[in-house]
């Protein structure tokens, strides 16, 4: 179903702005679709049995890494003695593999209403 910014933004405890701005790069990545005009809002843009919670959070957040020198051995000059680097990538591989097997319909409908403002 089709839902404002508003309607979004009382739901997730947001600002308007905020959630205007997330909706926009979940466009972007044609997650949602946008319904421009007075009854305009924002509607998912496939079943959410088909999109997963991975595409999402690299929609807004950008390819999943818990650490930068997983994507970019530059970044550290210490990645091939660093000693942690091993737990990292399994902590990362475990990440991919619970998001990218999870999709918006295993999440809970509501928000965890102890995130109360």
């Amino acid at each position: 179903p089709q839902c404002f910014n508003s309607c979004y933004s009382n739901y997730f405890y947001a600002t308007e702005g905020y959630l205007h701005a997330l909706l926009t790069s979940l466009k972007k990545a044609n997650l949602v679709t946008a319904v421009y005009g007075a009854q305009g809002g924002f509607s998912l843009a496939r079943e959410p049995e088909k999109i997963l919670v991975s595409e999402v959070f690299e929609a807004l957040e950008g390819k999943i890494s818990v650490v930068d020198c997983l994507e970019d051995r530059n970044v550290c000059h210490r990645v091939d003695q660093c000693e942690t680097r091993d737990m990292w990538k399994r902590l990362n591989d475990a990440m991919v593999k619970v998001l990218s097997s999870t999709t918006l319909a295993q999440l809970p409908s509501k928000p965890n209403r102890l995130l109360k403002k």
